[in-house]
């Protein structure tokens, strides 16, 4: 009869459970750790990488940033004490490993004691922030069932994200524990286009949804529909947590198919939805989409691939900005400087040096609408 234990563990195992397994007697073999006696045998198998998608739910909950599993079992007849051992030393793992204990016998999911899923003590405090952003167009999509697709990614990935309070102004009168999912995503679908108010759960901050009235160009200049989550800084030196907003943002970027989206420290060269071409300066991530996969090849050659036609390159763990710079044709035009004080006679060329500029190559609808 066997007995299984799994543990999904943040960092990689196997010099903690060297250690363990040589505390506890174990002995090593070319794939194992093995603890032998007369009727049973307890073995844990050396730890793999696991993909997002085999990550139970449950597990999931409990802590962000998990990238590896554990399998162990009890093979023979064990008594409950050897069970208890084993379920100790599993134990034992998890908290050397920031890691998840599963007791599939039991049905239990238990993260190892004294760890936190967000803990942010002994780390320097400040105002600093950080964002996930993604620029689309479609519109309909999005409206169609994209904003639930976005809605489950955050469930699964970064519920902290979701909305501790929400509304369409200040301060938001909507609780989600409260009001419930299924009122939150109603308001959503018929509000989406009005500038809700999106508080999150800390260290998260704020969520911006930005639909315009139409996509595409008007008096002032192009627009596009843009999703954008704030958090404080501080969470890029939490544990876990650096692996788990990369794959919030690739979660999400699936669901709504940008043309571009990026990882930032401080604030974005785009101005909300004002679309005007790629930042000559990347953050710590960037993602391009149709149509720049055609027009910025070499990204496309570097990159890895999300989704066909999506392309990401990004350096979240390692906290250094990418160093790739794109092509002068598709970049954001530079915007002169301006004087700090003008007078009434001076407006009229103000406005025009203020005025929203496009790059030599402008892959999308006219950006300014006929008056």
């Amino acid at each position: 009869m066997s007995y299984d234990l799994q543990i999904y563990s943040c960092s990689e195992p196997c010099s903690e459970f060297a250690r363990i397994a040589n505390e506890e007697g174990f002995e090593h073999g070319e794939a194992s750790f093995s603890l032998q006696s007369k009727n049973w045998q307890l073995v844990f198998h050396y730890a793999g990488k696991i993909e997002p998608e085999d990550i139970p739910a449950a597990v999931f909950q409990e802590l962000p940033g998990i990238a590896y599993l554990t399998e162990a079992h009890i093979e023979g007849a064990a008594s409950a004490t050897d069970r208890a051992r084993a379920i100790r030393i599993a134990k034992k793992l998890a908290r050397a490993t920031r890691g998840v204990l599963v007791n599939p016998q039991e049905e239990t999911t238990e993260t190892a004691r004294g760890i936190k899923r967000v803990d942010l003590a002994n780390l320097p405090k400040g105002e600093d922030v950080f964002q996930l952003s993604w620029w689309f167009e479609d519109a309909a999509s999005f409206e169609n069932g994209g904003h639930v697709r976005f809605v489950e990614a955050l469930e699964t990935y970064a519920p902290e994200v979701l909305p501790r309070r929400y509304g369409l102004w200040e301060p938001p009168p909507f609780k989600l524990a409260e009001q419930g999912r299924e009122h939150f995503l109603t308001f959503l679908h018929e509000n989406m286009r009005k500038g809700l108010v999106w508080y999150a759960n800390r260290p998260f901050q704020f969520v911006f949804v930005s639909i315009p009235p139409k996509v595409g160009g008007s008096r002032r200049g192009y627009r596009c529909c843009r999703l954008n989550v704030r958090v404080q800084a501080q969470i890029l030196e939490a544990p876990g947590w650096p692996l788990a907003l990369k794959r919030l943002w690739l979660a999400v970027a699936q669901a709504v198919s940008p043309f571009f989206a990026e990882i930032r420290k401080g604030g974005s060269p785009v101005s909300s939805w004002w679309w005007n071409g790629i930042p000559s300066t990347l953050g710590l991530g960037a993602m391009i989409g149709t149509p720049y996969d055609k027009l910025w090849p070499d990204f496309v050659a570097m990159g890895k691939s999300a989704l066909p036609n999506l392309f990401f390159i990004e350096t979240i763990e390692d906290g250094k900005p990418l160093s790739i710079t794109p092509p002068a044709e598709i970049t954001q035009p530079k915007m002169p400087d301006l004087p700090q004080t003008i007078t009434a006679a001076e407006l009229p060329a103000y406005e025009k040096l203020t005025a929203m500029r496009y790059p030599a190559i402008w892959p999308f609808a006219k950006p300014f609408e006929e008056a």
